[in-house]
């Protein structure tokens, strides 16, 4: 049985919680994009969008590889550069608790990021 896309929004968001807050959509993109991840600085909060044409197993792994760059970014740390270590051990927590192998917190992950 396959867990709902709504779900694994609900675990990352409970688990990982990011700085600022996160909002999640499953829209039409360009078939090039698969997804991306935004910071709206008016509105103080991180927007992903997941191309909603893709197979439901490639639209769950978009979202934790785009979670983890809200995870990775933070206050006075954010960096043009996008897959940076910092961005490297978030995707590596979110895979983790995707996999169900923990079930970290965030003062965990922030513990084990060095911020760039």
């Amino acid at each position: 049985m396959r867990t709902s896309f709504a779900a694994h929004i609900r675990l990352l968001k409970k688990e990982l919680p990011c700085f600022f807050p996160v909002a999640i959509r499953r829209l039409k993109l360009p078939s090039h994009r698969l997804g991306d991840c935004d910071f709206d600085e008016e509105e103080q909060k991180f927007l992903i969008r997941v191309n909603n044409a893709l197979p439901h197993y490639v639209q769950k792994d978009i979202l934790y590889h785009e979670y983890a760059h809200a995870l990775a970014w933070a206050p006075g740390h954010m960096t043009t550069t996008i897959h940076t270590a910092s961005w490297g051990v978030a995707y590596a927590r979110t895979v983790r608790l995707s996999n169900g192998e923990d079930s970290p917190r965030r003062d965990d992950v922030a513990a084990h990021i060095k911020f760039q």
